[in-house]
C-alpha cells in the first residue's frame, strides 16, 4: 500500500511529481496527511506488545523513587540490613506508615527481606543501584541547569 502523500491525483503526472512550494494548495493537503501518518506509526508502536509492561515498570521504579520518605530508607539502608523498628525512629510518621513504603519499595526490586524469627530485615537488593542513582541525579541536574 502506498503512503497517501505519495498517491498521485488526477491530471498531469508530470505536474503532480513536481515539488510544490511550501505555501500551494497541494502542500496543505499533503501536509495533514503526513501528520496524520506519522500520529498512526507512533500509535502503532505505543501498541507493541511489551510497551505497556515497560511503561507500567519505569512508572513503578518511579514512583518508588520518587518520595522522600522512600529515598531517606534507601539513604538508611546504605549501612546494611535494618529492620522497621531500627528505621522508624528517623521519621515522623507511623509504623504502618514506614512499613508501607518498604513494601513498595520491595516490589519495585530495590530492597530484599529476610525473616529473622518475627522480625523482618531489609536491605539493599543491589548494591550498585546507589551507584546508578547517584549518577542518575547527577546527570539530570547538570542537563537542568544547562
Amino acid at each position: 500500500m502506498r503512503p497517501p502523500w505519495r498517491e498521485t491525483t488526477e491530471g498531469n503526472a508530470a505536474t503532480n511529481q513536481q515539488q510544490q512550494p511550501a505555501g500551494s494548495p497541494h502542500s496543505r493537503r499533503i501536509r495533514p496527511l503526513i501528520t496524520q501518518e506519522y500520529s498512526q506509526l507512533q500509535e502503532a508502536h505505543v501498541h507493541e506488545a511489551g510497551f505497556e509492561a515497560e511503561l507500567d515498570k519505569r512508572s513503578e521504579l518511579f514512583k518508588a523513587l520518587g518520595d522522600r520518605n522512600r529515598q531517606k530508607i534507601l539513604y538508611l539502608l546504605r549501612d546494611g540490613e535494618k529492620c522497621v523498628s531500627e528505621i522508624l525512629p528517623h521519621f515522623d510518621i507511623l509504623q504502618p506508615t514506614v512499613s508501607t513504603h518498604l513494601l513498595l519499595l520491595e516490589e519495585a526490586g530495590l530492597l530484599k527481606v529476610r525473616r529473622d524469627g518475627r522480625r523482618r530485615l531489609y536491605s539493599i537488593s543491589d548494591q550498585r543501584i546507589y551507584e546508578v542513582m547517584d549518577s542518575f541525579v547527577e546527570d539530570v541536574s547538570g542537563l537542568a541547569e544547562a
